[in-house]
């Protein structure tokens, strides 16, 4: 039986989502959770401060492993789209992104 749930624990965690909203950035979080604040937020991402995605009222993190895909995606994006869907998994420590692209 322990083992079940072992194999059903990994299962689980492993199961990508898709999270679709806004990239901000750590400082200035939801007040940029729209398309005005994207400059701002994509300015500041660039500059050092963390990612995390905005979606509806929700904040979640980016774990640490995915911080450079954010800071990739914006500095290719400069600040046209920060409306997102992230494919990934939620854990402990934030989403683990698998691909990041424009929201459609």
């Amino acid at each position: 039986m322990k083992k079940f749930a072992f194999i059903l624990a990994l299962s689980v965690a492993a199961y990508a989502e898709s999270f679709t909203g806004y990239l901000v950035d750590a400082k200035c979080g939801k007040a940029h959770a729209k398309d005005a604040g994207k400059g701002c937020a994509s300015k500041c991402i660039s500059g050092g401060q963390a990612a995390k995605l905005v979606v509806g009222d929700d904040v979640h993190d980016i774990d640490d492993a995915s911080q450079q895909k954010a800071k990739d995606y914006v500095a290719g994006n400069s600040a046209a789209n920060l409306k997102v869907t992230i494919q990934g998994s939620k854990g402990e420590h934030g989403i683990k992104i698998t691909s990041i692209a424009a929201a459609q």
